[in-house]
């Protein structure tokens, strides 16, 4: 009963790094409208860098999976998280678009991509029966991000500008780091492992 319990709470924390991790996707038209303004760029350029961010959410799995044979799930995960963090802040300081795709699109974007891959790794070592429940749960994170990050986004574009806004939400993406460390995989994992 207890390890069911620890189980549930696996779940919840992907819930919470999810709602961190979906917060880019969420307030790509804030990012779009951000870099056409401070870095004085057409849409087509402007573009890029948010894209870039999709593209490699989506690709994350391609280096995710070969780090997590190398190095196991949860430094991978926490690596993902710093790579993620880190690419916003850089972005803050960016001084073109080409530095800003490389910093957010790249850095930012493949960081995500592994941090979603590895929270839906450890989700299927945990849970087997309920797989279907916890996946919900840590997805409904996306949802969340949708009500909470625009919205701040948006008030620290308005009071620090659209640099000090990426600085402040790379800040809060360095929360990721912090709950990441917190994932542990489960015991019968391990054991296969020695």
């Amino acid at each position: 009963h207890d390890r069911r319990r620890k189980c549930w709470w696996v779940a919840v924390l992907a819930f919470v790094m999810t709602t961190m991790e979906s917060s880019s996707s969420r307030c790509s038209g804030f990012l779009m409208v951000g870099i056409m303004e401070q870095m004085n760029v057409d849409r087509g350029l402007a573009s890029w860098p948010v894209s870039l961010i999709g593209s490699l959410i989506d690709c994350g799995g391609l280096l995710s999976g070969p780090l997590s044979e190398l190095f196991t799930t949860v430094p991978v995960l926490v690596g993902g998280c710093v790579l993620a963090a880190t690419g916003i802040i850089a972005s803050a300081f960016a001084p073109n678009i080409t530095w800003l795709t490389i910093t957010l699109g790249a850095m930012h974007g493949l960081g995500l991509g592994i941090v979603i891959t590895m929270l839906q790794v450890l989700i299927s070592m945990y849970f087997e029966r309920y797989r279907g429940a916890a996946n919900g749960i840590m997805f409904a994170g996306s949802t969340a991000s949708a009500f909470i990050f625009p919205h701040l986004l948006l008030f620290l574009g308005n009071t620090y500008g659209f640099r000090g806004s990426l600085l402040l939400f790379g800040a809060v993406l360095m929360n990721m780091v912090a709950v990441s460390i917190a994932f542990r995989e489960p015991p019968w994992v391990r054991l296969q492992r020695i």
